[in-house]
């Protein structure tokens, strides 16, 4: 298997674009929050856990998620958040895990907005932090989800804060100016983990 690296940052900061940039290079990206929903849907033994958890009502008759309800019940309980994080995640690493081995690349990237709450880090072999400041990324957000700034405001203080994300960073991409600029610090960091890896140029 090779090497795998984490990639997360707060709301706004552009984790999408860089990842746009290393996949142009020919790196595999894993989608944790896409992979999270799929399985909640897809796999059998998740389903069940979180039946059992939230009762039969958190799906259709068609298994399909009932995301409305499912959202009342952690939003009202943090107990119950906690707990269905408790139960997504390790199945999202299983996952995660299987489709790195079935990869080709000598490294792969698993985007991820919850990499240290969830204690992701200790499964990878570096983490990557996009960073930008947060006039930039208000910015951004109110232009992307039309929200208001007292909106994207809530959103960011729900995350854990930016600062504590770069301190536990390996390695930091700061996207505030143009893509061209986010291309050429991908295209260094991308030459640098090859390097600090002994990876294949």
């Amino acid at each position: 298997m090779g090497v795998k690296i984490g990639i997360t940052g707060g709301i706004g900061t552009g984790k999408s674009a860089a990842c746009a940039v290393f996949k142009s290079l020919g790196i595999p990206i894993y989608d944790a929050d896409f992979n999270a929903k799929w399985l909640m849907e897809n796999n059998k033994d998740l389903i069940d856990k979180i039946k059992n958890l939230l009762s039969a009502e958190a799906y259709t008759s068609e298994n399909k998620l009932n995301k409305s309800f499912v959202a009342k019940q952690i939003f009202s309980s943090d107990s119950l958040k906690e707990q269905l994080e408790a139960l997504v995640h390790p199945a999202v690493a299983i996952h995660f895990d299987e489709w790195a081995k079935n990869q080709t690349t000598e490294y792969v990237l698993k985007e991820a907005a919850l990499t240290y709450e969830t204690g992701d880090e200790a499964n990878l072999d570096a983490v990557i932090v996009v960073d930008a400041p947060w006039p930039i990324r208000l910015d951004r957000i109110i232009k992307r989800d039309q929200s208001t700034p007292l909106q994207a405001e809530a959103r960011r203080k729900a995350q854990m804060s930016q600062s504590k994300k770069v301190a536990q960073a390996d390695y930091i991409l700061l996207n505030n100016k143009s893509l061209s600029e986010l291309e050429a610090q991908v295209k260094a960091l991308d030459k640098q983990i090859r390097e600090e890896f002994n990876l294949g140029q």
